[in-house]
């Protein structure tokens, strides 16, 4: 028997609901951790810390083998396809070969950091080492909760993680442990939250009936597996900040790596509220591929708008409102990383391509992507090599903007011509042209009453302008009402009545239903 149906809208809206909860909480908890830790240590000090983070989280990305993309997706397929015991042995034998694994990298990690590493930094980068174990192996977990598409079961570990990060720089700061206190705080951190999403995906898995794991089965996850522990690499020089390895080979300024951080981070946590959505969707479009594929070109192509119109005035907003952002959150020193801003939030608007990522991996597409991210990571490494020596932090975000550009429009046509996504090229097309009127009033406003002092004033009527232009451009179509009527529910009741009327001022009179 296969798992019982439940309307797609509703389990992303569940799930989106929870991932997000965790994602603000992650955002909040960003910000009020690397705020204070880049104003206490300046970007000097933060630059080598920041380096050091990124490698640790490099080998544990790689060192996961590309396990956890394939655990969610194939125990998600036979979750849905009523094989409960299959997808019990796909969790224990990636768990397993994840364990073994985990072990080689972190000691090789620990044994390179006391040959090679300066005895002044040492401990703190033994401590970002040690925190591989609990990192890497919470893969395999989390992907099982988000398998059975229970995004609640993770984000509640997430949340218990955020406390203890929090506790851990404060305690740092206030009783003069600096960064190595923070290191440990990391390691702390992590293993809080690997426990608790561990004990979570054992109360259900350990209820599946138990089976071997089928030769057939072993043969796909070896072969996802390896295409997917490649994807990694390669969104690892194009998606994340791979940029700063050429920034601290290429640039004799090391605050430049603090610069480019701080504007890749500010961009990733603003990015994370309409990535709360992709990722419910992720997890539904995985699913849906063992109860039905054929809804997926349809369900991919609704939820790549949405995150492209959510996504799209949070990005441009950001740019146009760089100046006074970066000032009031880091202080005078970090003034160089305003450009850096602006060019980093305005080529972070097309990871609207999440959605289609993940049909091509549902549907095996493996091929097209890993040749596609190929060229665009050659593309990325080249512009590294030839901007950053002369222009630093901002070469480097144009580098990985435009390889980013590349990546997610390869992506897209990949998803409409491999499986038959159409998307609606008119409303980006309106959605985008409102956006340019939202920052052209942003602008005009922040030349007119300059700083941060007045930066919810900016961001207020920023919104209020893009709200109006979306009407009047004629951005949504009939479909569109009862999709974001869905989300009445996740509305506090006493402002139900507004955002419904706020629906009915979105979606004009002559592309509603006709009432019956």
């Amino acid at each position: 028997m296969t798992r019982p149906q439940r309307s797609i809208t509703s389990i992303v809206a569940k799930n989106s609901f929870w991932y997000g909860l965790e994602l603000a909480l992650g955002i909040a908890t960003a910000f009020a951790t690397s705020i204070p830790l880049a104003r206490v240590f300046g970007p000097e000090k933060l630059g080598y810390f920041s380096y050091v983070f990124w490698l640790t989280n490099l080998s544990g990305t790689l060192g996961s083998l590309g396990m956890a993309g394939a655990t969610q997706k194939y125990m998600a397929e036979h979750l849905n396809r009523g094989n409960g015991g299959i997808a019990r042995a796909i969790f224990f034998a990636t768990l397993k070969l994840q364990g073994l694994v985990t072990i080689a990298i972190t000691a090789s990690g620990l044994v390179l950091v006391f040959v090679t590493t300066d005895p002044a930094q040492r401990g703190i980068a033994a401590w970002l080492v040690l925190s591989l174990l609990p990192a890497m192996m919470v893969t395999i977990p989390a992907g099982a909760n988000v398998a059975a598409e229970n995004m609640r079961a993770n984000s509640n570990a997430s949340l218990a993680g955020y406390a203890v990060n929090i506790t851990a720089v404060v305690l740092s700061l206030t009783l003069g442990w600096g960064l190595f206190g923070v290191a440990a705080g990391v390691f702390a951190y992590r293993c809080v939250d690997s426990s608790i999403k561990m004990w979570s995906a054992m109360r259900w898995i350990k209820n599946l009936p138990k089976e071997e794991l089928p030769a057939a089965v072993r043969e796909k996850l070896v072969k996802f597996s390896s295409y997917n522990l490649v994807l990694l690499l390669l969104n690892m020089i194009v998606w994340d900040r791979s940029d700063v390895v050429f920034l601290k080979a290429l640039s004799s300024d090391i605050a430049q790596v603090s610069f480019y951080t701080v504007a890749f981070n500010l961009t990733e946590k603003i990015q994370m509220l309409p990535s709360a959505v992709a990722a419910a969707v992720g997890a539904s479009i995985k699913a849906q591929y063992g109860r039905d594929a054929s809804r997926l070109p349809q369900i991919t192509s609704v939820a790549t708008w949405y995150f492209f119109l959510f996504g799209l005035p949070l990005m441009t907003g950001l740019a146009v409102v760089s100046s006074s952002v970066i000032p009031m959150l880091y202080g005078q020193r970090y003034l160089q990383a305003i450009p850096v801003l602006a060019v980093a939030a305005l080529f972070a608007i097309p990871r609207c391509y999440m959605p289609a990522w993940d049909l091509l991996q549902a549907s095996e597409q493996q091929r097209f992507l890993t040749l596609w991210m190929v060229v665009c990571a050659v593309v990325n490494v080249a512009l590294d090599i030839w901007l950053i020596p002369k222009h630093g932090a901002l070469g480097a975000a144009f580098a990985n903007g435009l390889a980013q550009l590349a990546a997610a429009m390869g992506v897209i046509l990949g998803a409409r011509s491999l499986c038959n996504v159409r998307f609606r090229m008119a409303s980006y097309a309106k959605a985008a042209f409102c956006a340019l009127i939202m920052a052209g009033a942003v602008g005009l406003l922040s030349m007119t009453w300059p700083g941060w002092a007045f930066l919810p004033l900016h961001i207020a009527a920023g919104a209020l302008v893009f709200f109006i232009a979306l009407r009047f451009a004629s951005v949504f179509e009939v479909d569109d009402q009862s999709r974001l009527l869905l989300l009445r529910s996740f509305v506090p009741s006493a402002l139900r009545g507004l955002f419904e009327r706020a629906v009915a001022f979105l979606v004009p009179a002559k592309t509603r239903p006709a009432e019956s």
